[in-house]
């Protein structure tokens, strides 16, 4: 019996082929990582997940978690869509040090006629007040809404790249003394 099973197993193996997964056009169409497969139809909806740090080449960065989503097959590269950036909460939990105050917006904008969810941390050395909490949030409420009408790729690489955060930074250091301001968190959905 088990020689049978192994049999089985080899000339499954055999059936299977190499893909290349390439990143989007937005991220330059870099080979990120290699798939097998017998059929290219069952590599559709598989997430490969890649640290920043891999996909841009900057070390700074590979805290960072990227997810991309396998979408068509051309010839043995499959090509992906970008699903998901993700800070992890180990990191976000080493920026806030005792007597700081944290400000945590989660929200799901339409950006491009895709729906996002959104995380959004900033952090202040001050005590902060309800009514400056609420004044925070709603700066970041009209930022997003601000970008409401950019397409998909391009959202996403100001948010991946820190330019969403910095604006946010300028914009709610007017409010109260911020330290810092970060998107922890962006996912297609």
């Amino acid at each position: 019996m088990a020689k049978t099973s192994s049999k089985k197993q080899i000339t499954s193996w055999k059936r299977k082929k190499n893909y290349d997964v390439v990143t989007p056009d937005n991220f330059e169409r870099q080979v990120i990582g290699t798939t097998m497969a017998s059929e290219p139809q069952q590599l559709a909806g598989r997430t490969v997940q890649v640290n920043m740090s891999d996909v841009t080449g900057d070390r700074s960065k590979q805290y960072v978690t990227l997810a991309f989503e396998l979408d068509e097959v051309d010839g043995n590269q499959v090509k992906t869509k970008f699903k998901r950036y993700t800070i992890p909460s180990s990191y976000l939990r080493g920026k806030v040090r005792k007597g700081m105050s944290k400000v945590d917006y989660i929200g799901d904008p339409v950006i491009g006629g895709q729906k996002f969810r959104v995380k959004i941390i900033v952090l202040s050395h001050c005590h902060l007040s309800e009514s400056q909490r609420k004044d925070v949030l709603a700066a970041i409420v009209n930022i997003i809404r601000q970008h409401n009408k950019d397409e998909v790729e391009q959202f996403v690489q100001f948010a991946l790249f820190g330019k969403l955060g910095t604006e946010i930074y300028r914009v709610v250091k007017k409010i109260v003394p911020v330290t810092w301001a970060e998107v922890s968190h962006v996912e297609l959905k």
